[in-house]
C-alpha cells in the first residue's frame, strides 16, 4: 500500500480475497500503532514514514527476523529445503527489485 494514499476496507478486502471485517480490524489496528489514520467516510491513509524512520523499521525488523528464521532453518526437515528454497528466492529478487506486494 502507498504512502498518502486513502483506501477502503470493501476495495482491500476484494483485493485479497477476504471479507471486509478483518481488514477493519487490521486497519484499527494498524491505527492504534500509527501506521494508518482513519479518514472519515473514505477509509484508510497509510502515514508516510520518513527516511530516518523506515531505517528505524528495518533494524527493528532485522532484529526480531534474522534470528527467529535461523531457529526455524534449524527445525525444516533437509527434504524439505527443495521445496523452500523458490520461495526463499522469489522473496530475494521481490526485495531486489523493490516490490512491496
Amino acid at each position: 500500500l502507498r504512502p498518502g494514499e486513502v483506501y477502503s476496507a470493501p476495495v482491500l478486502a476484494e483485493r485479497f480475497g477476504v471479507s471486509a471485517t478483518p481488514v477493519r480490524e487490521a486497519m484499527q489496528q494498524l491505527t492504534l500503532e500509527g501506521a494508518v489514520e482513519v479518514v472519515p467516510n473514505r477509509g484508510f491513509r497509510v502515514v508516510e514514514r520518513g527516511a530516518r524512520e523506515l531505517a528505524e523499521l528495518a533494524e527493528v525488523r532485522a532484529l526480531i527476523e534474522v534470528p527467529v528464521m535461523m531457529r526455524l532453518a534449524r527445525t525444516v526437515p533437509a527434504s524439505r529445503w527443495a521445496e523452500l528454497r523458490p520461495l526463499a528466492e522469489a522473496t530475494v529478487r521481490a526485495a531486489v527489485s523493490g516490490c512491496r506486494a
